[in-house]
Formats: structure tokens, C-alpha cells, sequence
């Protein structure tokens, strides 16, 4: 195992914790949740932060290491998770697979997610469980028939869209890559599987207005309507926690609540999708 892995840096990084529960687990973390409304069980299939983004609002820091050994050690996961349900007490509103890196970069991804939809069903665990990517890996097949599966074991898929154009993703998600072909990707995954969006908005210098970010996402989404894409729900999200880079947290701004609901608005004059808003903390 590369010694990268021997940190002790915690699971969800960047996560609003409301314990210590996380301590020596390192896959598991509670955290609390705007959009759960409550406590969410949070599992982190890449605690060392690697991310194919590089999102500028992101609260989680990312490693320098180009090549890391990603494969998640499922046992030692698959335990952690056990443990952490059985101490559940009723406070926990969902499980949620986020963290503090992209969990479908993970080459075991399909086991993984195998894993802890089998503890899910052993325990007779009530709690939705939810899969949040930025869903760049979603043409990629082992990715696809992954993520598939678990949504056909009751699982919930949210997908990242801050943008639609090669411009306005390169400044907010900090890739450059071919949207049109992305796009593609996840309207694909989309026929065969229900999702959810999330689109997170701010303001800050060299920033497209959130206007116009909200203009292209809207058309992209009724795109992919138009193409088959069954999308269950629409996230408008704004910055809650501080960005772990500094430079972005001394300039980035939350869009207030009113502007927010304001492009919900604009939104359902397109698209009949249900729209929620989750403004600053």
C-alpha cells in the first residue's frame, strides 16, 4: 500500500461535523446536512481527497499526488459502516456517499458500492441511501454499469452540473474537457436510471454571473429531457462552509436567498422538474 495512505487525515474532509465519531474510521464520518435536514452518514471512498475536479468552492483540499492508489479496502469500509448504523439511535436522516473526492474514480468502485448496499439490506436499514458525482466518469463503462447497479438496488444518484459550457466549467470546476461529450454521458446514464442535479452558484471575480450559469443549465437540462433523461429533481445550492483554498474564500460570495428562489422561477418556466433551494448557512 503506498504510504500517501498512511495519513490521518479524516474521512469528509471539509464536512461540517457534529462529533467525533469519525476517529479512527476511515471511511465513515457524520456530518450535518442542509439538504437531509439533519445528521448525514457520510462515506468517503477517497479520504485522501482525490477528485478529477478542482471545483474553486470546494471545502475539502486535494493531495498533489498524480498516480495514487485509489482502490477502497471494502472490508475494513464495510465494517466501519456496520459499526456506525448499529450505534444509530434515530438521528441519521441519510447515508451519503460524498466526502472529499470523486467516488467513482475508485477501480473498485462496483464491489464498493456492492458492499454497502448488501450492510443497507442486512441491517434492515430504512435510510436513503444517496451517491453524489460530478458524474466526468459516468462514459466509462465499468463506471456506468456500477453506478446502474446501484441504482437498481434502490440507490440515489445525484449529479454535479455547475455549467454547460467548456468556459464556465474550466472557472468554476477547474477542468477543461469536452462538455458536449460530457453531457452526453450523463443523459445516457439518465434514460436508464432516474437522477438528480445539483447546481451550486456564487459570485466572485472572473466568475460567470450566476445568471448566466443558470441560462445554460436550464437549456442542457431541457436537452437531455429531450432526450430521454429521466431527472427526478433540480438542487440550487449556494456557498455554505468556507473553500479550503484561500485564495477562493477571501473573493467567493453566496447568491442570497431571494436570487436563488428568483432562478427556481426561471427554471420551471423551462422545465416542469421539482426545484429545491438550500441558501448559505
Amino acid at each position: 500500500m503506498s504510504s500517501h495512505l498512511l495519513s490521518a487525515r479524516a474521512p469528509g474532509d471539509g464536512a461540517d461535523r457534529p462529533d467525533a465519531t469519525h476517529q479512527d474510521r476511515r471511511y465513515v464520518y457524520v456530518a450535518r446536512s442542509r439538504r437531509a435536514g439533519g445528521l448525514s452518514l457520510g462515506i468517503d471512498l477517497t479520504p485522501e481527497g482525490h477528485c478529477s475536479f478542482s471545483c474553486i468552492y470546494c471545502q475539502a483540499s486535494h493531495p498533489p499526488t498524480s498516480h495514487p492508489e485509489l482502490a477502497v479496502d471494502v472490508p475494513r469500509m464495510r465494517e466501519d459502516l456496520r459499526l456506525r448504523l448499529q450505534q444509530d439511535n434515530g438521528e441519521l436522516k441519510d447515508i451519503v456517499l460524498a466526502g472529499s473526492g470523486e467516488p467513482t474514480m475508485v477501480p473498485n468502485l462496483a464491489d464498493a458500492l456492492e458492499a454497502i448496499v448488501d450492510v443497507r439490506d442486512e441491517l434492515r436499514c430504512p435510510l436513503p441511501i444517496k451517491l453524489f458525482t460530478n458524474g466526468r466518469h459516468l462514459g466509462k463503462d465499468a463506471v456506468h454499469q456500477a453506478v446502474g447497479r446501484f441504482a437498481q438496488r434502490g440507490g440515489q444518484v445525484w449529479i454535479k452540473l455547475d455549467g454547460a459550457s467548456e468556459e464556465t466549467l474550466a472557472t468554476i470546476n477547474g477542468r477543461r474537457f469536452a462538455v458536449q461529450e460530457h453531457l452526453r454521458d450523463l443523459w445516457q446514464f439518465a434514460k436508464q436510471h432516474p437522477v438528480g442535479l445539483q447546481t451550486l452558484l456564487c459570485h466572485g471575480p472572473g466568475l460567470p454571473d450566476p445568471s448566466h450559469v443558470v441560462e445554460e443549465v436550464t437549456h442542457a437540462i431541457a436537452e437531455g429531457l429531450s432526450q430521454g433523461a429521466r431527472i427526478t429533481e433540480i438542487h440550487l445550492l449556494t456557498l455554505s462552509r468556507r473553500p479550503a483554498d484561500e485564495r477562493a474564500a477571501s473573493r467567493l460570495q453566496p447568491v442570497p436567498l431571494a436570487s436563488l428562489e428568483g432562478f427556481a422561477l426561471q427554471i420551471q418556466k423551462v422545465i416542469s422538474i421539482p426545484i429545491l433551494v438550500f441558501p448559505s448557512a
